[in-house]
């Protein structure tokens, strides 16, 4: 299994592109609670996520939103589905 088919078997993967996917934009720190996962934890999911380019940042002085990448080719997101959002592989 290589990195990009380890990550998207992960759980908490999966629950933090659907969290995202959901709000639109959201702050790391809300993720990791609505995630329920830790803070060092979320960030290393949306740091591999956003290395896939499945994800992606923007900083607004301290802050730090992070936001589905819909320019990827790699995933379609369908928003409003919430944390049972549907990923579809483009290949």
């Amino acid at each position: 299994m290589d990195e990009y088919e380890e990550i998207l078997a992960s759980k908490r993967a999966i629950r933090v592109l659907g969290i995202v996917a959901e709000y639109g934009e959201i702050s790391i720190t809300e993720l990791a609670r609505k995630a329920g996962i830790d803070h060092v934890v979320a960030d290393r999911i949306v740091k591999q996520l956003t290395g896939f380019g499945l994800l992606c940042e923007e900083y607004h002085g301290r802050s730090r939103l992070i936001k589905p990448n819909f320019r990827s080719y790699n995933i379609l997101f369908i928003k409003n589905q919430g944390v049972e959002t549907q990923l579809v592989m483009i290949i």
